[in-house]
């Protein structure tokens, strides 16, 4: 698949094509499943995860019907790790390949000792579902 794993497996970069890009590209607002997500993508990377924040708007954003012309509705983010310099660059590095897109809007960092602080504000998105007018028409 598009991530290097098994499409038959069932570990976190495994699955299918099809399945991969739906779950990247989500069509509802699911701010526990963009924080699961988030983990899952810095456990991988040799950091402590200090702090994940964002607004749990799914109540409000479910008023959101489908369309015909759905545009991208915003879920913004805020992360802070610490780790050595490799790791935080690792974290860079994965935010910006990630098959989910993330737009970076600040970036911090801080050192102490032999650690580093990054704090990472951001915002993904989530299209709603686009209808589509099927008229049934008979045909003579």
């Amino acid at each position: 698949n598009v991530l290097g794993g098994d499409p038959k497996g069932t570990g976190p970069k495994d699955g299918d094509n099809a399945k991969i890009v739906l779950d990247a590209l989500p069509s509802s607002y699911d701010f526990p499943g963009l924080q699961a997500s988030l983990e899952t993508l810095l456990a991988s990377q040799n950091v402590k995860i200090d702090g994940m924040t964002g607004t749990d708007d799914e109540v409000a954003q479910s008023g959101k019907q489908s369309s015909v012309s759905p545009q991208p509705v915003p879920i913004p983010f805020s992360v802070t790790v610490e780790g050595d310099y490799t790791a935080i660059q690792n974290v860079i590095n994965t935010f910006e390949h990630s098959i989910r897109p993330i737009q970076v809007q600040t970036l911090g960092i801080t050192a102490s000792q032999n650690k580093l602080t990054l704090v990472v504000t951001a915002q993904t998105d989530y299209q709603p579902d686009k209808s589509l007018n099927i008229n049934k028409e008979v045909v003579k």
